[in-house]
């Protein structure tokens, strides 16, 4: 069976915000009160509001509420909440500089970016730095250092870093070898329902080289994973199915389909 060595940054059962976030997708034209609230946060972001500046630019990266959409207006106020040490703004500007949305793309400066906000305690910017010295963008590769990160992430809850922190513990890249440690990451991330750590920990419970083996919770990892397209997903689940009886595979779809129904509806 096949693992997933790096995330795809999809979350639950919808995307979030990461390195390879999808672009934005214009919503419908902005009403007239739209656009006379928009004013108001940008009054306020001129005058110094850190927290308008933070809205005024989400509104520009995504053309929501009143503004059209412009990259380059969105990182002038980014810009602005990160003079004031704001670690969220400093992440979404690191992003946009690492993607080359709005600004000439830069590996070196999005990490430094990401570092600065690392520091100052913001998870996505820690996991974001991990990931790059994990890969080598923008700095030296470095695994214990990714690992660091990676860890001070997952502590904070963040799933993504806690599946890159399990795979690292699994293969002991840039640390020892734990496969203790491995599970408990890759479970804390599925729960949270970070597809690739689903897939993985199905992995791991199906084969029971490294933990007690147990095919119907494998199985049901492993269709969690399948149904948010985690690579490889798919032909894992149904490896796993063929060992399965048929009350324990309708048992175990039974699961998905309710937790699928609860996270939609918890949506509405």
């Amino acid at each position: 069976m096949k693992g997933t060595p790096t995330g795809r940054w999809l979350m639950a059962l919808g995307v979030a915000g990461g390195l390879a976030a999808a672009a934005p997708i214009r919503a419908a034209p902005p009403t007239v009160l739209e656009r006379a609230e928009l004013l108001l946060l940008q009054d306020a972001a001129m005058g110094g509001d850190v927290a308008a500046q933070r809205q005024v630019a989400g509104r520009f990266a995504q053309g929501t509420g009143g503004a059209d959409l412009d990259p380059v207006e969105a990182l002038k106020y980014w810009a602005m909440a990160a003079r004031a040490d704001d670690p969220e703004s400093i992440c979404r500007l690191a992003q946009a500089v690492h993607l080359g949305r709005g600004v000439g793309q830069n590996d070196e400066k999005a990490a430094g970016l990401w570092r600065k906000a690392a520091d100052l305690g913001h998870a996505e910017a820690q996991s974001s730095l991990g990931w790059c010295f994990a890969h080598g963008r923008g700095v030296a590769t470095n695994f214990p250092l990714a690992v660091h990160w990676f860890r001070r992430a997952a502590e904070q809850g963040y799933a993504d870093a806690q599946y890159f922190l399990a795979w690292h513990l699994e293969n002991g890249v840039g640390t020892a070898t734990n496969a203790a440690d491995a599970l408990t990451w890759y479970r804390r991330a599925a729960e949270q329902g970070q597809p690739d750590a689903q897939n993985n920990l199905g992995i791991l419970l199906a084969e029971g080289n490294l933990v007690p083996r147990d095919p119907v919770e494998a199985y049901f990892w492993l269709r969690l994973a399948t149904v948010q397209g985690a690579a490889g997903a798919a032909e894992n689940a149904a490896a796993v199915g063929k060992t399965l009886g048929f009350l324990q595979r309708r048992g175990v779809e039974s699961r998905v389909n309710r937790l699928i129904r609860a996270v939609r509806n918890a949506e509405r």
